[in-house]
């Protein structure tokens, strides 16, 4: 996630990655949670 952070505030400047990290990051929650939903009963628990 830093990574991606630093790459998109050179490219964009630091207030639209902070935008964009915010909602890369709540997708990244909410693909979580459909994951562990998912995934529960638990062969394997895919990592992100």
């Amino acid at each position: 996630m830093i990574d991606l952070k630093e790459r998109l505030s050179r490219i964009y400047g630091a207030d639209v990655a902070c935008e964009l990290g915010k909602r890369i990051e709540t997708r990244i929650l909410e693909t979580k949670r459909k994951r562990f939903i998912v995934r529960r009963s638990g062969t394997k628990k895919m990592s992100f």
